[in-house]
């Protein structure tokens, strides 16, 4: 009877006890996690990653049989383009007293400053219509190369182009060329006759100093031509 009644005054004391507090109980906070129903926002996808930069020179090729040298490619053909296609390595393959022939296929549209810089065996170049520049020292102390044809569409020949090719007996500068840089043709001792097309409006400094030639011709009465850019005693025709 006495354990009864210290039973029936337990319970009274925690009923008593809970109406005190509100009647609640803290719920775990753990517990009922997504009872909603309701998922939780995935997150932000990863960014996509930057796409590979394009690699110089990937958009050119080369092959190399019999001595000729073909480049096929798209844009402007520089130095370092020339390198990262390989075609550099056949510097390495020539022999003394062996000559390279050069020839650029359709597509490249410029010639890169110092794209052939003292190739020493090139004894021939083919440069596509298509090209519209030739740039600064291009072909500079190419001292084998004996005569070059520049195609119509080119408009300038840059600085030092064709610097210090001492062999070049002969040069085609066609109609559409309009300036010819500082030193394009200086030091091209064998060079003693050349043809100024009549759309030149500027010939730079020394372009044509050091040269073979005794007499020029220059059509355009407007074209600013340097002062130094013949050597003395070089006559100057209009």
């Amino acid at each position: 009877m006495v354990k009864r009644a210290l039973s029936l005054f337990l319970c009274s004391a925690l009923v008593l006890s809970l109406a005190a507090c509100g009647g609640k109980i803290a719920a775990d906070p753990q517990a009922g996690a997504g009872s909603t129903g309701k998922s939780e926002p995935a997150g932000e996808p990863p960014a996509a990653p930057d796409p590979a930069p394009e690699q110089s020179g990937g958009a050119f090729t080369y092959t190399y049989a019999n001595g000729v040298l073909t480049i096929s490619g798209k844009g402007v053909l520089d130095q370092d383009a020339l390198f990262a296609c390989g075609a550099g390595a056949v510097l390495d393959a020539v022999g003394d007293g062996e000559g390279i022939q050069l020839v650029l296929e359709d597509g490249v549209t410029e010639i890169g400053d110092g794209a052939f810089t003292n190739w020493h065996h090139m004894t021939d170049v083919t440069i596509p219509e298509g090209v519209t520049k030739i740039g600064g020292g291009a072909f500079y102390q190419c001292d084998a190369l004996t005569d070059v044809a520049i195609p119509e569409g080119v408009t300038e020949i840059g600085a030092e182009a064709f610097m210090s090719c001492e062999d070049l007996t002969g040069v085609t500068i066609p109609a559409s060329v309009t300036a010819i840089g500082y030193g394009a043709f200086s030091g091209c001792r064998s060079l003693t006759s050349v043809t100024i097309p009549e759309g030149v409006t500027e010939i730079g400094e020394y372009a044509f100093s050091n040269c073979g030639l005794t007499s020029v011709t220059i059509p355009n009465p407007d074209a600013k031509v340097a002062e130094n850019a013949f050597d003395e005693g070089v006559t100057v025709n209009p």
